[in-house]
């Protein structure tokens, strides 16, 4: 779950297992905490998305526009999927090194 403040701005990324034994009552304020989540601008380059991802605790990164207001969500699977897909789509590359 994303908390953001009152402008729309990102908090935290609570997760659901943090979320697990807690006080129904307690606020989600008295969660906030590390570890951070990591984001990526909403222009991030694929490699810069695969790197964000590596060195992510988490299994995913959140996609956040220029004054920090999250926009979505790349989940490691989804990041998979998509690889997947461009090498299916240009094996090609693969075979050449990469580099077209």
């Amino acid at each position: 779950m994303l908390l953001v403040d009152e402008a729309g701005g990102l908090v935290d990324d609570i997760g659901a297992l943090d979320l697990l034994g807690e006080d129904p009552a307690r606020p989600l304020a008295e969660l906030v905490g590390a570890p951070w989540p990591t984001t990526v601008p909403a222009d991030a380059s694929l490699d810069d998305v695969v790197e964000a991802v590596r060195g992510n605790i988490g299994a995913s990164v959140v996609v956040v526009d220029e004054q920090n207001r999250p926009l979505g969500r790349i989940l490691a699977d989804d990041l998979i999927d998509a690889l997947g897909e461009i090498e299916r789509r240009w094996p090609w590359q693969r075979i050449k090194g990469g580099n077209a």
